[in-house]
């Protein structure tokens, strides 16, 4: 025996539409939410790729850095060593006499000053 229980059916009217409206607006907005997430998880993958990119080109940057370094160290060195072999003073000679055409002088270098003083006192 059992009963069927009638249910009711609340009535359309202008009153309960206005209610229904009224708790649907009162509920946050399910759809904006689920927006703003995605929208916050965009960009932080964004930025995540973006300082990759950014670490990635730094780091050939670095590498191209370095291998400017060591040219230069090379040819520093290159340099360095042509100077010392410049430098020497039998070297110095060989290119003046040979290049230049300059001769040593086979007398003791005496300043002007000296000379001009002894001649005055001669006199």
């Amino acid at each position: 025996m059992s009963r069927k229980l009638k249910r009711r059916k609340p009535k359309n009217n202008f009153f309960n539409s206005i209610d229904h409206l009224e708790e649907e607006l009162n509920q946050p907005i399910i759809g904006l939410r689920v927006l703003v997430g995605i929208l916050i998880i965009a960009f932080l993958l964004i930025g995540s790729v973006w300082q990759k990119v950014n670490v990635t080109q730094l780091a050939q940057d670095i590498q191209q850095l370095e291998k400017e370094k060591k040219l230069i160290e090379e040819k520093n060195t290159e340099l360095e060593s042509k100077i010392l072999k410049l430098a020497d003073r039998k070297k110095v000679i060989k290119i003046a006499e040979e290049r230049l055409n300059m001769i040593f002088p086979d007398c003791e270098l005496v300043p002007l000053e000296q000379k001009y003083h002894q001649s005055n006192f001669n006199e």
